[in-house]
């Protein structure tokens, strides 16, 4: 029973590193410059901008978490995809309110750095007006 319970244990140990393999290359924490803006087509009183330090942090379950000095909180959950990875962020709590919002993008690990990026192109609904808005987000990231 004894050698039962051992094997279980070490199955269950061999599982759970597994799962987080996927994201064994970019688990920690994280810190540098990054961009994030909201500009529309034509120019609005509404675009926003700002770039400066962030802190991130990737857990074990791909969980992704990063803050900025000017308040935005950005989360999102990491899926694997090629050799790099899938996420939506939503960004909240930006003290210029018109960077919050829902950006998707992708995260890779290279040459040390973790770069994050999205840009997103957000159509008007107003029929055939031409005007649009467009989120970006890049980040090249270092590990502490």
């Amino acid at each position: 029973m004894k050698k039962i319970i051992t094997c279980l244990v070490a199955l269950s140990g061999a599982l759970v590193q597994a799962e987080s393999a996927p994201f064994s290359d970019v688990i920690g924490k994280w810190s540098d410059k990054v961009d994030i803006s909201v500009s529309h087509n034509p120019k609005s009183t509404n675009d926003a901008a700002w770039a400066g330090q962030a802190f991130a942090e990737i857990d074990g379950n791909g969980q992704f978490t990063l803050l900025t000095r000017n308040g935005c909180k950005m989360i999102g959950n990491l899926t694997p995809y090629l050799s790099s990875y899938k996420v939506n962020f939503t960004v909240s709590d930006c003290q210029e309110v018109q960077l919050n919002g829902l950006y998707p993008g992708y995260v890779s690990f290279m040459a040390n750095k973790l770069l994050v990026h999205s840009v997103v192109p957000v159509p008007k609904v107003d029929g055939n007006d031409p005007s649009f808005k467009t989120r970006y987000f890049h980040g090249e990231l270092s590990r502490l």
